[in-house]
């Protein structure tokens, strides 16, 4: 059918860095179709990578308050799009604690970190303990000692002062990361 040969046209154009065309055939198809999420997926792909942020997100809204939003990838490039964004914590939230409560997302360390750091940075309520509280469920999933790390450093800045050290403690013993870092 036309709209898959135009599809894979497209991702022939985006894989080879052509993504203004690759956007171009995507907004027809969006046009054409209306609501085919992964034409509009693919469309918020586009606009990410000609740094039309945007755009992006204005779709991402879309299809999340028409209640599209269902599948891991689409949470991954939301993601991926909010946090490209200045002050799109509130949305970064929104779509990991969306995404976990549906079951679309798999609670992983990057996760949490994504999560951790959204909130860190944001004017939510109880920012700062939402953030220890995210880190706290990244630190034992990671692969090294960063997520300690961070969650050692806002323990310090909170005046935490035993939890910080235990936590710098498990950022040296897990691993990669400068040593010096978490014992200043």
């Amino acid at each position: 059918n036309n709209a898959s040969a135009l599809q894979m046209l497209a991702r022939a154009y985006a894989d080879s860095g052509q993504n203004a065309k690759a956007a171009e055939i995507n907004k027809g198809l969006v046009q054409t179709s209306g609501t085919d999420k992964a034409s509009r997926i693919n469309l918020a792909i586009n606009y990410r990578d000609t740094k039309e942020l945007d755009k992006a997100a204005d779709i991402i809204a879309d299809l999340r308050a028409q209640k599209q939003m269902n599948e891991e990838r689409d949470y991954m490039v939301a993601l991926n799009i909010y946090t490209a964004m200045k002050n799109r914590e509130k949305d970064t939230i929104g779509m990991v604690e969306e995404g976990f409560a549906s079951g679309a997302l798999k609670p992983t360390a990057n996760l949490y970190n994504i999560l951790a750091e959204a909130y860190y940075y944001s004017d939510v309520d109880n920012n700062i303990k939402k953030a220890i509280e995210s880190w706290s469920k990244a630190a034992p999933m990671a692969k090294n000692g960063a997520a300690y790390l961070n969650l050692s450093i806002v323990q310090c800045q909170e005046e935490m002062w035993a939890a910080c050290k235990e936590s710098a403690k498990a950022a040296i013993a897990k691993g990669g990361i400068n040593e010096k870092d978490a014992k200043t």
